[in-house]
């Protein structure tokens, strides 16, 4: 069965649950060769970028910060457009997919510590200027969404560093999107070495009715005062891998280099 997909993880997480066991739901609509990546026109000046934080092998543990330089300037809308993902950027056996606009409000955490984690789940982050989504799905039924979005001055760096105080506090979290409650279970993951600083983790929820445990894995990354969030539905096949590791590291990478040029 196919999985609909919605910006944000409180609806990927619950609504992609509930659409797993409903018969009404259908797959990703509106299939393209390419994913939309452009921005509202910005007319502030270009970011300057941190260090390229490729690094080697070796992972970052939940969240990892790096040297921070100058103050960040908000990305322009060219650069928000470079940093996002495209069809050609990921490997054979994907497609591009859209979803429909979603205007719902952020959801709301049981706790006060938890709301971070609350406010990265909603289509739009407060106080960001927001890029295009970019979404993809695998022949696995795999759904794979990027967006990229900017701040001024230091809220990409304050964003970026409650979510990683939120995630280590959190290790459950009632999340209420508009009147539906959640329990998700928080996990810090070590997610791949990126950008200036990065923060991966996984959202699980219990779906009773098929015996599942939904899993959305995410990472969140800063380059300046540019931001991506990595959200990743794995295959509920037996014996799938998730790609969460690969795409995350193509996204931040993605983000280094948009934010830098």
């Amino acid at each position: 069965m196919g999985i609909r997909m919605r910006r944000g993880a409180a609806a990927f997480v619950a609504v992609s649950a509930l659409c797993f066991t409903a018969a009404a739901c259908g797959g990703s609509s509106d299939e393209e060769k390419k994913p939309a990546a452009s921005a509202d026109e910005q007319t502030k000046d270009k970011a300057e970028g941190g260090k390229d934080g490729k690094g080697g092998e070796g992972g970052q543990d939940g969240a990892v910060e790096k040297p921070a330089g100058k103050p960040a300037v908000a990305l322009t809308a060219a650069q928000l457009k470079a940093a996002t993902l495209e069809l050609k950027d990921l490997p054979d056996g994907w497609k591009a997919t859209k979803s429909p606009a979603d205007d719902s409000p952020a959801p709301k955490a049981g706790k006060p510590e938890c709301q971070p984690l609350a406010d990265m789940m909603g289509p739009k982050i407060e106080g960001a200027t927001m890029g295009q989504d970019a979404e993809f799905e695998a022949a696995d039924d795999t759904a794979f969404i990027q967006q990229v979005f900017t701040f001024d001055g230091s809220g990409a760096a304050d964003f970026t560093k409650a979510l990683s105080t939120a995630v280590d506090a959190c290790p459950k979290a009632t999340i209420d999107a508009e009147g539906d409650k959640t329990e998700l279970k928080v996990e810090k993951l070590t997610g791949p070495s990126v950008a200036e600083e990065a923060v991966s983790f996984r959202l699980s929820m219990e779906v009773p009715e098929v015996g599942i445990a939904f899993k959305t894995e995410i990472m969140v990354a800063r380059q300046g005062a540019g931001v991506t969030r990595v959200l990743v539905i794995p295959s509920q096949e037996p014996g799938a891998k998730s790609p969460f590791q690969d795409l995350a590291k193509r996204a931040g990478d993605k983000l280094v280099k948009g934010a830098q040029s």
